[in-house]
């Protein structure tokens, strides 16, 4: 079964496509956008097969803090020479009352409304996702002026009280050991996503993710391919389904060695997250 996923390291050639493809997927933020643009097809090498297995929990454990139980699930995966390519990823179930997810989503909701107000490039709308960025810019490509990475020089808006509180949460269950100061919120329409990538170094690890509005399926191991109209094709994947309300870490190998990403394609409901992470010093 593992010969048959076998999953995706990645290569020189690749980080060069992802910076490739990334700077269409992204376009230069400026201004907010309300219509996607029409992104012009790379040329295909050869057709890949679309293969994808979906991922259930290797383990789960009853964690009880903070007067809640919370669920911890952690995943196995071994490819063809033992390893295991999950190693890292964690899920937990049971973080967030109703009342909290609740004051999370109508808080992430009014930050969408008032996009257009929020300064400098707090929020940028590219063909696939909207991005509201706190604390930090992140430039998602590099251009003539701007190198990829952190950008402490542009204009965001500062960590509101909101992700504060669920920066005390997500500390006082031990999901986060740092207080996070950057924080994304993507929101995805149907047929919204993000190309498959790996989370640049300039943020520490764990990566923690809250799931909002809908559950959302995240894929690991995907390689670009061109030659589509949406610029890639997935392959060599296995799929965790995220529950809404769920909160999802990534550290270690998965983490740092396999890509992960949200494929449009399955993205069949409104669906939002929120991501926080530490830049490193």
């Amino acid at each position: 079964m593992t010969d048959e996923f076998a999953f995706t390291t990645l290569s020189q050639e690749d980080i060069n496509l992802l910076d490739q493809i990334e700077a269409q997927y992204n376009p230069r933020p400026t201004p907010v956008i309300s219509q996607p643009h029409p992104l012009p097809p790379l040329q295909l090498k050869s057709p890949p097969t679309i293969r994808s297995l979906s991922l259930l929990p290797q383990n789960s454990q009853l964690i009880s803090v903070a007067n809640r139980d919370v669920i911890k699930d952690t995943f196995r995966y071994l490819d063809e020479n033992g390893r295991n390519i999950a190693e890292g990823l964690s899920l937990y179930r049971g973080v967030l009352t109703a009342e909290e997810l609740s004051f999370l989503e109508s808080s992430c909701e009014d930050c969408r409304f008032r996009k257009n107000e929020l300064r400098g490039e707090t929020a940028v709308q590219s063909s696939l996702r909207l991005m509201i960025n706190f604390g930090h810019h992140y430039q998602y490509y590099n251009t003539s002026t701007r190198k990829k990475g952190v950008r402490n020089n542009v204009e965001v808006e500062k960590v509101p009280p909101f992700l504060d509180v669920l920066n005390n949460l997500l500390i006082s269950l031990g999901i986060l050991n740092l207080r996070a100061d950057s924080f994304l919120i993507n929101f995805y329409d149907v047929g919204g996503g993000i190309p498959p990538h790996v989370d640049s170094h300039d943020f520490m690890r764990p990566i923690v993710s809250v799931r909002l509005f809908n559950d959302c399926s995240i894929l690991f191991g995907a390689k670009y391919h061109s030659g589509t109209s949406r610029g890639f094709w997935h392959t060599s994947r296995y799929i965790i389904n995220l529950p809404r309300g769920s909160v999802f870490v990534m550290n270690g190998f998965a983490a740092n060695s396999i890509t992960h990403g949200i494929d449009g394609d399955l993205v069949m409901i409104p669906s939002a997250s929120i991501t926080a992470r530490t830049v490193a010093p």
